[in-house]
C-alpha cells in the first residue's frame, strides 16, 4: 500500500516538474545546446576522423529553425555560430571546399527567411487576437446595448467592455444634447486627466480629434497625438500609440463622439475602422432607442395623466356621460347619469342600452345609435325611463369613439331638462292666462269708451246749439280714436303692435261718417307703408290724425267746396317715422303760430307731438301740409 502511494506520488511529481520545465525556457537552451553539440561532433567526425570534404549538414537546419522560431532575431546567432563552426573546421582541416561557404550562406539565409515568416505569423496572430478581443468586446457591447436603458451607464459600460477585453488601451465617449452642447461623458483607462477634457467640453472647447470627427462620417486617425495634439490634456497618454475618433450619429441626430487609443500597427486597418464605426453605430442606435423609449414613456405618462384628469372631470361633471359598445351594451356611466336615471353602475353595465327608453322611442333611439356607429354625430331631445318608472325629458348627444382606425363604441352626454320643460309649460300656461286677461282688458276698455261715446252722441241729440254739437262730436271722435286702438289690439295676434295702415283706413272712414262728408266731394288719397306701432305710439298718432283730419273736414272746404286730403305715413332710417297730412283747401290763417294758439285742437296737437318726442312743421302752399316726424 505504501509502495503504491510512493509510485503514484513520484509519477505526479514527475509530470508536474516536466510541465514546469516546459513552461520555462531551460528546455529550449538544453535542446538547442544539445543539437549544436551534435552538429559540432558531426563536423569533427567528418573532417578530422573520416577525412571527408563535405559534412552531412541537414541536421544543422533543425537548431537554426527552432532557435529563430523560439527567440526571433536572437536565433540568428545560432545560424551564424554554426556557419562559423563549419567554415573554421573547413580551414583548420586544410580543406578549402567552396561548398561549405555556400552552405553557411544558406544557413544564414534560411534563418532570415524563417525569422521574417515567423514575425509575419506573429503579427497575424497578434492581429487575430486583437480583432477577436475587439469582436468579443463588441459582442459584450451589443448585449449591453440591448439591456441598458440609462445613457450614462450605457456609455460607461461600453468604455469598460472595450478596454477590459484588451481591444483598446483606453476609450472615452462624450454625448451632446439636442442643441449640440456637452451633456455627459464616460471613460475607461484614462483616469483623473479626463476631467480636464470634460471641463473644456463644458466650455464649448472640443478637442482637435472631436472637431474633425463631427462633420465626417469616416474614422479620424491621429498617428502621433503627442506632436499633433500638443494642447490636448490626454496627449501624454498616447506615447507609442495612435488615436481613432468617430462620431456617434443616427439619421439626422448627432449624439456625440468616441475616441479610442490603439497600437500603431492596427491604426490604418480598414477592418479596425469598420469595427469602430459599427460600435459607434450600435451606440447611436441604442441612444436613439433610449430617447424613443423616454418619449414613449413621457407620452404614456402624459396620456395616463390626461386620461385620469379627463376621467375625474367626466366622473364629477354636472352632466350625464355614458359609453355604449358596438353590441349596444352599456360600457360606462358617470355619477350624474346614475343620479338622473336612478340606476347604479353595476345595474346597467353590460345591459342593453334600451332599458332606459320607453317603448314609443326605442325605434328612434336604435336608429340614432346605428347612425352614430356609422360615424355621424347625433344630438336632439328625447324621453327616458327612470328606474322608478317615471318619464323624464333630456337633451342627448351621440358621437363615435375611434380606436385603432375604426369605431369601437359610441359616447354621449345627457342633460335632464324635465324641470326646464315643466317650467316652460308653466310659463306658457301663465302667458295664455295673461293673454286672455289682457285681451279682456282691451275689450272692456274699448266697450267703456264706446259707452262714453254713445253718451256723448245722446247729449248731442238733445242739444240744439251747433257749437255744442261740434264739441260733443269732437269729443266723440277723440274717444273713438282711442277705442279703435284697443279694439285692434284685442284682435291682433300678439297684442303688442297695431297695424297702423289698417287703422288709418278704418278711422278715416269713421271720420267721414261722423262729419257727414260725401266722399265724392272730398277725396282721400293715402300712401301708407305697412307700419306697426306699439300702444304708446299708436294712441298719440291716432289723436294727431284725428285733430288734423277733422280740422281739414270742418274748415278746409267751406260752402260745399270740393277738394282732396292726402295722408302719407312711412318708416324712415334709424327707426324714425314720418306722418304727412295735407289738403288743397283754403288753408289756415296767416300768422298762426301753433305754439301760441288758444285753439284746443292745435294745443292738443302740439302736446301730442311732444308726447312722441317728435317735431311738427306746417307748410302753407295751395292748402295746408302738416309734417310730423318722430
Amino acid at each position: 500500500m505504501y509502495l503504491r502511494k510512493m509510485i503514484e506520488w513520484i509519477k505526479i511529481e514527475s509530470v508536474r516538474m516536466f510541465k514546469q520545465y516546459l513552461r520555462s525556457d531551460w528546455y529550449k537552451f538544453f535542446t538547442i545546446g544539445t543539437l549544436v553539440i551534435i552538429c559540432s561532433v558531426f563536423v569533427y567526425y567528418y573532417h578530422f576522423i573520416l577525412g571527408y570534404d563535405n559534412v552531412y549538414t541537414h541536421l544543422f537546419y533543425v537548431p537554426i529553425v527552432l532557435s529563430v522560431l523560439w527567440w526571433g532575431g536572437k536565433g540568428l546567432y545560432v545560424a551564424v555560430g554554426l556557419t562559423l563552426l563549419l567554415i573554421s573546421s573547413n580551414i583548420f582541416s586544410g580543406r578549402m571546399i567552396f561548398d561549405n561557404y555556400i552552405r553557411g550562406a544558406i544557413f544564414i539565409m534560411i534563418s532570415l527567411v524563417v525569422y521574417f515568416l515567423s514575425e509575419r505569423i506573429k503579427r497575424a496572430r497578434e492581429r487575430e487576437y486583437h480583432l477577436n478581443s475587439v469582436l468579443h468586446a463588441i459582442h459584450n457591447v451589443n448585449q449591453l446595448i440591448s439591456t441598458e436603458k440609462d445613457r450614462q451607464q450605457l456609455i460607461q459600460g461600453v468604455c469598460d467592455d472595450l478596454t477590459r477585453n484588451r481591444g483598446y488601451i483606453n476609450v472615452w465617449i462624450a454625448l451632446f444634447d439636442g442643441f449640440g452642447k456637452f451633456d455627459v461623458a464616460a471613460q475607461s483607462g484614462i483616469g483623473e486627466d479626463f476631467k480636464l477634457i470634460v471641463d473644456k467640453m463644458k466650455d464649448g472647447d472640443l478637442t482637435k480629434c472631436s472637431g474633425k470627427a463631427l462633420p465626417e462620417s469616416d474614422v479620424i486617425i491621429i498617428e502621433y497625438p503627442i506632436s499633433q495634439c500638443a494642447n490636448c490634456p490626454l496627449s501624454g497618454r498616447y506615447a507609442g500609440r495612435g488615436a481613432m475618433t468617430v462620431r456617434i450619429k443616427h439619421r439626422d441626430r448627432l449624439y456625440g463622439i468616441m475616441t479610442v487609443s490603439i497600437p500603431l500597427d492596427f491604426i490604418h486597418s480598414s477592418d479596425e475602422h469598420d469595427l469602430l464605426k459599427d460600435v459607434a453605430g450600435d451606440i447611436a442606435l441604442a441612444l436613439y432607442s433610449i430617447e424613443e423609449e423616454e418619449r414613449r414613456k413621457s407620452a404614456e405618462d402624459a396620456l395616463r395623466e390626461g386620461y385620469e384628469r379627463f376621467r375625474g372631470i367626466i366622473e364629477n361633471a354636472p352632466i350625464g356621460y355614458f359609453q355604449i359598445s358596438k353590441d349596444g351594451l352599456w360600457q360606462y356611466v358617470n355619477w350624474e347619469w346614475q343620479a338622473i336615471h336612478g340606476y347604479s353602475h353595476n345595474e346597467v353595465i353590460g345591459k342593453n342600452f334600451e332599458i332606459v327608453y320607453p317603448e314609443e322611442v326605442k325605434e328612434e333611439v336604435r336608429g340614432n345609435v346605428l347612425r352614430a356607429l356609422s360615424g355621424e354625430v347625433i344630438s336632439g331631445k328625447t324621453i327616458q325611463l327612470c328606474k322608478e318608472g317615471n318619464i323624464t325629458h333630456h337633451l342627448i348627444s351621440l358621437q363615435p369613439i375611434y380606436q385603432r382606425g375604426g369605431i369601437e363604441a359610441i359616447e354621449g352626454f345627457v342633460n335632464d331638462i324635465t324641470e326646464r320643460i315643466q317650467a316652460v309649460n308653466m310659463i306658457k300656461e301663465s302667458l295664455k292666462e295673461k293673454d286672455l286677461l289682457l285681451r279682456e282688458i282691451h275689450h272692456r276698455v274699448k266697450n267703456n269708451m264706446q259707452v262714453v261715446s254713445s253718451i256723448l252722441n245722446l247729449h248731442s241729440v238733445y242739444t240744439c246749439e251747433d257749437h255744442k254739437k261740434d264739441i260733443f262730436r269732437d269729443a266723440h271722435d277723440r274717444i273713438y280714436a282711442m277705442a279703435l286702438i284697443h279694439e285692434m289690439l284685442y284682435q291682433s295676434p300678439n297684442m303688442v303692435n297695431v297695424d297702423f295702415s289698417e287703422y288709418i283706413k278704418d278711422f278715416t272712414a269713421q271720420l267721414f261718417h261722423s262729419h257727414n262728408i260725401d266722399s265724392g266731394r272730398i277725396r282721400l288719397v293715402m300712401d301708407i307703408q305697412n307700419v306697426h306701432l306699439g300702444i304708446d305710439q299708436a294712441i298719440p298718432c291716432a289723436q294727431i290724425i284725428n285733430e288734423i283730419f277733422s280740422n281739414s273736414l270742418k274748415h278746409a272746404f267751406p260752402e260745399k267746396r270740393e277738394g282732396e286730403i292726402k295722408i302719407d305715413f312711412r318708416r324712415l332710417e334709424n327707426n324714425n317715422y314720418s306722418l304727412m297730412i295735407s289738403d288743397n283747401g283754403v288753408g289756415i290763417p296767416d300768422g298762426l303760430d301753433i305754439n301760441k294758439t288758444d285753439t284746443l285742437g292745435l294745443k292738443l296737437l302740439n302736446a301730442l307731438v311732444k308726447q312722441l318726442k317728435g317735431n311738427i312743421e306746417i307748410v302753407k302752399n295751395n292748402g295746408t301740409l302738416f309734417v310730423i316726424t318722430f
